[in-house]
């Protein structure tokens, strides 16, 4: 093997690895944050769930791991982000089944495809966004609008948590860093939130659509 296959297949690796910790990690910390609810005296009930995230997450990893392995080898270039985000929240209802999800697609059509890196970072941006509801806003229902016209993009994230004041949480709970994840591709994300009027997050972009 030469220097320059050598370099590609290293690079090929250290995006697989991104990938998996990217996609992996909000999960893990959601695994952690259950378990520390039931830390004291939990159930078998209880157990039986934690037992079940965790063959859900070994599942995932073998997934994203054939997948993204897939995606290289294949020189996929663009996904279908509408696809991609249906998955994640299957996923993120399988492991958060106490949380109601509901997504929303306009126009509806067959695919919205774009290229590859910038669907991933949305994905992991929505991830993030999710476990905020989650973990931090005490949501019991996370709503997901896409939006698309032209180049233009628009996903619109709404919980019913118990919402934060602005100028107090802004840097606190992970907020900022996805506004400079959303730069990172050329978008940019707005958020407004209340005291217990829960929390909208709108990620913009302008990006090709196929």
């Amino acid at each position: 093997m030469n220097t320059d296959q050598l370099k590609i297949r290293n690079d090929e690796r250290q995006k697989i690895g991104k990938y998996l910790h990217d996609a992996l990690s909000n999960d893990l910390m959601a695994l952690q944050f259950y378990l520390t609810k039931i830390k004291d005296k939990p159930s078998s009930d209880e157990i039986h769930e934690v037992i079940e995230k965790i063959d859900f997450i070994r599942r995932q990893i073998r997934a994203i791991s054939h997948v993204y392995t897939s995606y290289i080898s294949k020189n996929i270039t663009t996904i279908d982000l509408k696809s991609e985000l249906k998955i994640l929240l299957i996923d993120s209802a399988h492991i958060h089944d106490e949380i109601e999800f509901n997504f929303h697609v306009f126009p509806k059509k067959n695919n919205l495809l774009i290229a590859r890196n910038i669907c991933d970072e949305i994905i992991m941006i929505i991830k993030e966004i999710i476990l905020n509801a989650i973990n931090h806003g005490e949501s019991t229902s996370i709503e997901i609008n896409l939006t698309q016209h032209e180049k233009e993009l628009s996903i619109i994230i709404s919980d019913d948590g118990i919402g934060f004041d602005m100028n107090k949480k802004l840097k606190g709970i992970g907020l900022k860093n996805i506004q400079d994840r959303m730069k990172s591709i050329n978008g940019k994300a707005i958020i407004d939130s209340q005291p217990n009027y829960g929390t909208t997050i709108i990620l913009e972009l302008i990006h090709k659509v196929e």
